[in-house]
């Protein structure tokens, strides 16, 4: 999973292999650390209706609803506005040729 931040936009962009894994378990995962500190970036697949993002201490859960981790396929994106407006969320599916 690669992850990209800047200003107001969050972006994940996972390979093929992670996002058949989504799509399997319902789940992906990535750990970075920063100096000795390590973050957790997850995706999760959620029965909720939204799409929604939370960060607890050094864990990022972006909740994907199932209806549209249903709907994915490589190259679509999903977007997610939180409630204050500032901040844009972005996951695409990439296959290598991008």
């Amino acid at each position: 999973m690669e992850i990209t931040i800047s200003e107001t936009v969050l972006n994940y962009n996972l390979s093929k292999a992670e996002f058949d894994a989504f799509a399997h378990e319902g789940v992906c995962k990535q750990r970075i650390v920063i100096g000795e500190e390590p973050i957790l970036f997850v995706l999760q697949r959620t029965a909720e209706n939204e799409m929604r993002a939370t960060l607890h201490t050094n864990l990022v859960t972006v909740f994907v609803p199932e209806n549209i981790a249903d709907e994915w396929t490589a190259g679509e994106n999903s977007f997610l506005e939180t409630q204050d407006g500032s901040l844009h969320i972005t996951i695409k599916a990439v296959d290598g040729s991008e």
